[in-house]
């Protein structure tokens, strides 16, 4: 039976956590070739499979990795946006067309790089095709991206994180005082200083740099609101007063850098927002 190897449900994972949708691994029944089938689908003489004129068998490095592993994922909206999944999908095939480590293991990339148009990334000849045969309508809606079988084995983290690393756009030092923990409330939860949206919907603690508030309101709430800055999945977000159940500070706490007088500036995709004081 196909299944997803254990390196792409790791990556699937990190892009979920990420704040990513994950559409999945292994084909459906519609599909009936390609890198989301492993070998049994392919060959299967019962089946759909059309074996050896399958396209995702014939480059020497997919013949020689072949196995009932599925060697593609497609991946859906970031933080809920499409356009951060075009921005996300223009990067990726970049560092792909760069040669950057690693991006050899990149078979393709059938994206939508401004919801208007859908085109291929190809690792085999390294160029962009357009046209018939190049990714259907479906993938303005999502990003296709499948691997050489023979890197079954190797982690893809590497070729992915960067790109939510690179995505810290805020400027600020730790608040002096240390860590803390803050405890979310059910239903609620954090907002990303990236992106602008609310994300966390269960019980959950995270990490905080320490008591803040902001010098202008940020999204709807009334005035001046306090609240905790707040790392979560390499990123930064902000948990408002009214989304903060409790905080319980570190024991000890692990002192910070100095205040300064003026505030932390804070940007969302490179825009100034406001600006978070220390209390």
């Amino acid at each position: 039976m196909s299944y997803a190897p254990a390196t792409l449900l790791e990556l699937g994972a990190f892009y979920r956590d990420q704040g990513g949708v994950n559409l999945g691994i292994v084909g459906n029944t519609a599909h009936t070739i390609g890198y989301h089938l492993g070998r049994d689908r392919i060959y299967d003489g019962s089946g759909p499979g059309i074996g050896d004129q399958d396209y995702s068998v014939r480059a020497a490095r997919d013949r020689a990795g072949l196995s009932n592993a599925a060697s593609a994922i497609d991946f859906g909206r970031i933080a809920g946006s499409l356009d951060e999944l075009y921005r996300f999908s223009r990067w990726l095939v970049a560092r792909c067309q760069a040669g950057a480590p690693g991006y050899r293991d990149v078979r393709e990339v059938i994206y939508s790089p401004d919801g208007k148009r859908v085109q291929r990334w190809s690792g085999i000849d390294g160029l962009i095709h357009t046209g018939p045969g190049n990714g259907d309508a479906s993938h303005i809606g999502h990003t296709h991206v499948s691997y050489f079988r023979d890197s079954e084995q190797r982690s893809k983290l590497a070729l992915v994180s960067p790109f939510f690393d690179e995505e810290q756009t805020m400027d600020f030092y730790p608040v002096a005082g240390g860590d803390g923990v803050v405890t979310l409330k059910a239903g609620r939860g954090l907002v990303n200083l990236v992106t602008g949206e609310a994300l966390i919907t269960d019980d959950v603690t995270k990490t905080t740099f320490g008591r803040v508030h902001l010098a202008e309101p940020f999204g709807d709430g009334p005035g001046r609101q306090d609240g905790y800055l707040v790392r979560h999945a390499n990123q930064a977000h902000l948990a408002l007063d009214d989304v903060v159940a409790s905080f319980e500070p570190a024991d000890p706490p692990v002192p910070g850098p100095d205040p300064v007088s003026q505030p932390y500036a804070v940007t969302v995709g490179g825009k100034l927002v406001g600006a978070v004081e220390l209390p």
